[in-house]
């Protein structure tokens, strides 16, 4: 065997166990294959430099896996994935490799956690947060995820939509301060972060065509307003409608056009109407069709008809459908 020069910690020897001077002596002394000390120690640390980078830094070639743990970013940031195929990035928090269950990483008084997990055979992105809550380190939580990238609406049945002003898409029927107990669509988004103070609300009926929007102004709610849709709506409050080219409010039937008129308290429907009766009329009419019931026309500077003023009183001696005015029948016009 060879002489080796033995190494000692805080002495260093010959193979004659003679004490070398650290300054002078050590720095002559040939390793087996003939290279000084420093030599061996930096050709070691070059090896393992190429598994592992040195603190301040390196290169890995090649792929890294990590084998029933997790990978940590600083303190607080960690990858980890399961057997189930989810892989998760997230802040104090991983999931066990072979138990696919999540675990706070460190002990916290009020930091909580949150992440984001890509998910394998059930297609998604998800997200969770659990709140500035206490953490305790490696202790076992079940995050509520909720998907990113095809949002699904969260039921919140029974809830006080004042209270709702996280932005979301939400589902629930009773909920307090809607238009109604029925179910609804609730879409939310506020001003910015979080703010409470300003914020949009629009629900839309699950079970009928119906859709309202409100919004909460400097922290206090207006009413709700109702939205048009294909089976119409209710408006309170004045209309004003721009026409293109002066058109104002368009009248398009697919038979014939009219406007019905519906006579508070009277049953049966339809009480009048003015447009064309049928798609085969000419005459536009006014229609009161109340049994017995009359028509008026007043205006303040008289009416006209075809650019004649009808007099204050008129009477004639003239019968329906007559053209010579002979048959005696006396017609009253009073405007």
């Amino acid at each position: 065997m060879a002489d080796v020069t033995t190494i000692v910690p805080g002495i260093m020897e010959d193979h004659l166990g003679r004490q070398l001077h650290p300054q002078t002596e050590a720095r002559m002394v040939a390793m087996e294959d003939g290279k000084s000390v420093e030599t061996k120690i930096a050709e070691l640390l070059a090896e393992l430099a190429k598994y592992v980078p040195l603190s301040g830094g390196g290169t890995i070639n090649g792929s890294l896996e990590v084998k029933n743990g997790y990978l940590t970013l600083s303190q607080w940031g960690q990858f980890s994935a399961g057997t189930d195929g989810f892989a998760m990035f997230a802040q104090n928090a991983y999931k066990n490799q072979n138990a696919n269950t999540y675990h706070f990483a460190n002990t916290h008084e009020s930091l909580g956690a949150k992440g984001i997990i890509f998910r394998h055979g059930s297609p998604g992105v998800y997200w969770f947060d659990t709140g500035m809550i206490p953490t305790v380190k490696d202790e076992a939580f079940v995050p509520d995820f909720k998907r990113l990238d095809k949002p699904d609406a969260e039921l919140i049945s029974g809830q006080d939509l004042n209270t709702l002003t996280q932005n979301g898409v939400y589902c629930g029927q009773q909920l307090g301060n809607s238009p109604d107990n029925d179910w609804w669509y609730v879409w939310v988004q506020n001003l910015t972060n979080n703010s409470s103070s300003y914020v949009c609300q629009i629900v839309s009926g699950v079970n009928r065509m119906a859709m309202y929007f409100r919004i909460k102004l400097n922290g206090t709610w207006q009413g709700w307003a109702q939205l048009f849709t294909a089976n119409g709506g209710n408006i309170s409050g004045t209309v004003t409608i721009f026409g293109n080219g002066g058109d104002g409010l368009q009248l398009v039937g697919g038979n014939h056009v009219y406007v019905p008129i519906f006579k508070n308290g009277v049953a049966g429907g339809r009480t009048g109407y003015f447009g064309y009766p049928d798609g085969a009329a000419t005459a536009f009419e006014i229609n009161n069709e109340i049994p017995g019931g009359t028509m008026r026309l007043k205006a303040q500077g008289g009416v006209y008809v075809n650019d004649q003023k009808i007099p204050t009183q008129y009477a004639a001696t003239w019968a329906p459908g007559s053209s010579d005015g002979q048959d005696g029948d006396v017609w009253d016009v009073y405007v």
